[in-house]
């Protein structure tokens, strides 16, 4: 190989390492919120997530005293919702699958999957030990007694779009 050639190998070499760097520092990545509802919001949570990580809340219905659980996706600054689970039918609980979704029936829950709903933000009354009993899981990264560390919070639950590189600096200094 000739000098010339040389330069110009290690001249890509570098380019395409340097490319990478910043196309990972700039890759734009969810990071999950959950904020006390005020004029000047309080940070309760603030979690990177992976692609295709599953965000499940779960409550115990005030009227039916059955547990519930809804399934969420990020994806482009929204949450959308996967799948409902529930264990009846009774009051204020779904009965009837959407128009784009599909129902079955497993030995423990009721599921409502698909339906295309997606929010920007979901607003959670966090109860306390005797009602509500409040959960959030990201599974194989975390999970929070939301009931036991927030009792009686209004909260509200959004995903914000930020890139890798950020998202880094703020769990390093949060």
């Amino acid at each position: 190989m000739k000098s010339g050639e040389k330069r110009l190998f290690r001249f890509c070499v570098r380019a395409f390492f340097t490319a990478g760097i910043l196309y990972f520092c700039c890759v734009p990545v969810p990071v999950l919120i959950l904020e006390e509802r005020r004029e000047a919001p309080k940070v309760f949570v603030s979690q990177s997530l992976v692609p295709s990580q599953p965000i499940i809340t779960r409550y115990i219905h005030s009227v039916e005293k059955t547990p519930v659980e809804d399934e969420y996706y990020a994806s482009s600054g929204m949450l959308w919702q996967w799948e409902e689970r529930v264990r009846s039918h009774n009051a204020g609980l779904p009965f009837l699958k959407r128009s784009r979704g599909i129902f079955f029936q497993s030995p423990c829950w009721m599921h409502f999957r698909g339906g295309g709903a997606g929010y920007p933000s979901i607003f959670l009354r966090i109860g306390n030990e005797e009602f509500g009993q409040n959960q959030l899981e990201l599974p194989k990264i975390a999970s929070w007694d939301l009931f036991r560390e927030f009792p009686g919070k209004p909260v509200t639950l959004r995903v914000r779009e930020t890139s890798l590189l950020f998202a880094w600096w703020e769990s390093l200094f949060s």
